[in-house]
């Protein structure tokens, strides 16, 4: 039995639909699955972001870099002031400072072991 062109077609036409249906179907499937992730990984995404930014705040520059020239000296003359009249309420000692750095290091640690399971 010879099956006609235009039976031919409407096969194909019907195969076709039903594939874009299917794989829209998955794309959706795969979108809810990563914004579920996302949302079940947000506060801990907030938390590595957060300390990589203490991080590259801590590391950097203070001032933009046109200004740098002029408020660099600025704030180093201050802080030499703020060390020669000894005010102990401006300064933390080291062992806070070092408590800091092993928070961030250990959040980030901990955020990049999870994300690369």
């Amino acid at each position: 039995a010879v099956v006609s062109t235009q039976s031919t077609g409407l096969i194909m036409i019907l195969y076709l639909a039903i594939s874009v249906i299917i794989m829209l179907n998955i794309l959706i499937a795969m979108l809810n699955t990563t914004y579920q992730t996302i949302q079940d990984n947000c506060d801990l995404e907030w938390k590595f972001l957060q300390s990589q930014l203490l991080k590259d705040y801590k590391a950097g520059q203070p001032f933009l870099i046109p200004f740098n020239v002029i408020l660099f000296p600025v704030t180093f003359l201050f802080r030499r002031l703020i060390r020669e009249s000894k005010v102990t309420s401006w300064q933390v000692n080291e062992e806070t400072l070092e408590k800091r750095r092993e928070l961030l290091d250990t959040l980030c640690t901990r955020y990049l072991a999870k994300m690369n399971q």
